[in-house]
């Protein structure tokens, strides 16, 4: 069960990097 508390972190990691590069272009 480690690879699914290791993978909610990572995709909000990725969720915040896709905003901040969206926020950039704007």
């Amino acid at each position: 069960m480690a690879s699914s508390v290791t993978a909610l972190p990572l995709s909000c990691a990725i969720y915040i990097s896709i905003s901040c590069y969206y926020f950039t272009l704007q």
